[in-house]
This record gives structure tokens, sequence and C-alpha cells, in this order.
């Protein structure tokens, strides 16, 4: 099995007056029997961000500025992980056997 994972998340960043797009992507093959449960792990993500606020002209004012202003930081970590169960299909009938248990009950809606 081949398997490719992409996830794509705007950052707080800007370049020419649109949001940077972090990517992370995974791609593998497997050989994996049927039924059988796989783990795809290593989509890390961290960031980090600084804010800085208040009353202009008085926050920037060395030593006494601190009175006026504040400042934050904040770190994100994330870590994205993939749970794969395959399954064969081969005929009609193991195709409902897959998909009849996943349906809302009294049918199609």
């Amino acid at each position: 099995m081949l398997i490719q994972q992409e996830v794509n998340q705007a950052t707080n960043e800007t370049q020419f007056d649109a949001p940077v797009i972090s990517t992370r992507e995974a791609a593998t093959q497997v050989l994996v029997r049927d039924g059988q449960t796989i783990v795809l792990g290593g989509l890390r993500d961290h960031q980090r961000d600084a804010n800085q606020g208040g009353v202009p002209i008085l926050s920037s004012i060395p030593i006494l500025g601190g009175l006026f202003g504040s400042a934050s930081r904040e770190a994100h970590d994330t870590e994205l992980y993939l749970f794969l169960t395959p399954r064969i299909i081969k005929t009609d009938a193991d195709a409902d056997s897959v998909t009849a248990p996943r349906l809302p009950k009294g049918g199609v809606q």
C-alpha cells in the first residue's frame, strides 16, 4: 500500500499580504495484511508566537515602558498520528458487510 499524508495550516506570518502556509508531509510504502492496523506518525509541528501591546509611545520608553505595555509568548506543539486498517473488498457482498455497520439505522437518508 502506498500512503501519502499532507497537513496544511495557515500561520500567523504574512508575505505579500497573504498568510504563510505551513505544510507537513509523510510518504511511505507498507505491506500489511487484510484487517491489520498500522500507525504512521512523525507529522510534528512547533509554533512560537510573540505578542506585544500597550499604550503607543509610552510602552516604547526604555525601562518605564514595561509599566505601559505587555508582552506574551506562546509555544504550540502538534503531532499527528494516522491509524489505518485496510480491508480487501473483492465482491459486492464484501462491500456491504464493511459499510452496513457504518450506515445510519433505517437506511440511507
